[in-house]
């Protein structure tokens, strides 16, 4: 089993290729032992650079592994065993070896913590100290286990954590643990209060430096990859900060506390507000409730506003679900992962009540329109919340209404009964299906991009990107033995291609199915 599970992590493959495989190993890695592991991770430390061809596929296959294995441990009854050192060696070796960049390093680290005790603890804290993860997006996981429930941090770490705070992509992190671990009151006082004026004069400088930035004074030689990084740590930081000191109640902060909330961003400024307002400043609470009308920060505010008791003093308007449905896109779309700022213009489309694939009853859905600019012309799109919060890359504002809602739908939808495979795969499965299938096609589609084959509980589909019979132009065919659909690609800008097409397809089947007697009893 170890030998398979060795070549499977030096093979070189996709992660989607990876993923099938280490699923079939399963039964096997359930029944590991300790001993076994131990030897396991050895081997895989020891290859753990010449062996290594594709650092990606590695880090990846690494990551799947961790990921079952953890799942095993965690699944285990009794007490955890304690780790070996020789265990912990290895996985600190393997930490070492990987990009400081992949988001491998964070998943091992959240091993460390949560299943390595004391012992996996302490090894975790050194390397947030001398070599931390460098992939911003993956930290959270890294940092998971502290902000649990149930987690009570041991005297040592917030020491060792205030050492940490010099990594600018950890600081935002680690005082957000404070503030849990304070509001939770698992600690007291605040762990960063013997440090409270370093870190008011490092507020200072952030938001001297953000101001700067908005009035168009950039920093000289620096390449815009690290600007951005450099400016998205300084926010989540200012942030951070801000929360603190509202925590903390400490009144020296207030000026500091006035000079961020005169910044241009909203996330800061609503934190700056609500500081001040926990601080009795009555500016605070004033730009905090006026805050509720933008959508990107009126979900903090509202809890805010109801923490401090002056949720009254905020507008109904901007307290109903159309309005926080609305704040979940913006928050949504304003996320790194996502677009990574929140649109100028969010608009609704079309709300209503549907049942839902995964959801027993009916849910409340919301489409918007969101635009990134004021003119007509300005780069936008649709999103969706409500059973999801989600919007493509493929621009949807030509479709229908209902083929909107059934392009979310059917990207949601995981179920092993419906799934693609390629045209040759399908031909080996239903040869005469298929056939029939490509004739349809023929007489429906001009040429194009490469056809997939897809199975929706059994009914097989060919579906077809490129050029359209007849003067349909570019778009996607979808042939099925009783139906063809054609879905345009819309926005040269941002084309529906193949995939966002054959999504339309199956949500509309599902949404079909699942409000069949809903639409029966209305007639």
């Amino acid at each position: 089993m170890a030998t398979e599970l060795i070549q499977l992590v030096f093979s070189g493959l996709t992660p989607q290729q990876i993923h099938p495989l280490l699923q079939q190993q399963r039964p096997a890695i359930e029944s590991i032992d300790a001993a076994e592991l131990d030897q396991l991770l050895v081997q895989i430390a020891a290859g753990a650079g010449d062996r290594v061809e594709d650092w990606a596929s590695f880090c990846a296959a690494v990551q799947l592994l961790a990921h079952e294995l953890m799942s095993v441990q965690e699944a285990a009854e009794g007490a955890p065993e304690p780790w070996s050192q020789q265990r912990l060696d290895s996985i600190g070796r393997i930490y070492a070896a990987v990009p400081a960049a992949a988001d491998v390093r964070n998943h091992l680290l959240y091993w460390l913590l949560k299943c390595g005790g004391e012992e996996g603890m302490k090894r975790w804290a050194d390397l947030m100290v001398s070599n931390p993860p460098e992939y911003r997006l993956g930290l959270t996981v890294a940092f998971a286990v502290l902000v649990e429930k149930d987690f009570e941090p041991p005297g040592w770490l917030s020491e060792k954590l205030l050492q940490a705070t010099a990594h600018m992509q950890l600081a935002p992190l680690i005082f957000d643990t404070f503030n849990f671990w304070f509001r939770e009151q698992k600690v007291d006082p605040h762990p960063a209060v013997p440090r409270s004026g370093p870190m008011l004069g490092l507020l200072g400088e952030l938001v001297g430096q953000l101001g700067k930035i908005e009035e168009g004074q950039l920093p000289p030689g620096v390449t815009p990859e690290k600007f951005n990084l450099q400016v998205t740590d300084s926010i989540s930081l200012v942030v951070s900060l801000c929360h603190m000191f509202g925590l903390s109640g400490n009144e020296k902060a207030l000026p500091k506390l006035h000079q961020a909330l005169g910044l241009k961003h909203r996330r800061i400024q609503t934190e700056a507000a609500a500081a001040l307002a926990k601080l009795g400043d009555d500016d605070g609470k004033e730009a905090l409730v006026q805050l509720a009308e933008e959508p990107v920060a009126r979900l903090r505010v509202l809890h805010y506003a109801e923490e401090l008791g002056i949720l009254k003093d905020v507008s109904l308007e901007w307290q109903g679900e159309i309005a926080t449905a609305e704040s979940h896109l913006a928050i949504w779309l304003a996320e790194p992962a996502q677009i990574g700022f929140a649109p100028a213009e969010i608009r609704l489309v079309d709300n209503r009540e549907m049942r839902w694939p995964s959801y027993e009853d009916a849910v409340s859905c919301y489409l918007f329109e969101y635009r990134y600019g004021l003119a007509e012309q300005a780069p936008g799109n649709i999103g969706i919340c409500g059973p999801l919060t989600h919007a493509f890359q493929a621009d949807l504002r030509a479709l229908e209404v209902d083929d909107m809602y059934a392009a979310f739908a059917g990207w949601q939808t995981v179920h092993q009964e419906i799934f693609q495979t390629t045209l040759d795969k399908a031909r080996q499965a239903s040869p005469g299906v298929i056939a029939s299938l490509e004739k349809k096609l023929a007489k429906n589609w001009a040429g194009g991009d490469d056809v997939f084959a897809a199975s929706f509980f059994g009914e097989w589909m060919l579906v077809a990107h490129g050029e359209g019979g007849g003067e349909q132009g570019q778009g996607t065919v979808v042939v099925e033995a009783d139906d063809v659909s054609w879905i345009p690609s819309g926005n040269a800008n941002a084309p529906i291609e193949a995939e966002t097409a054959y999504c339309i397809v199956k949500g509309r089947k599902l949404l079909a199915h699942f409000n069949a007697e809903s639409h029966d009893a209305a007639e």
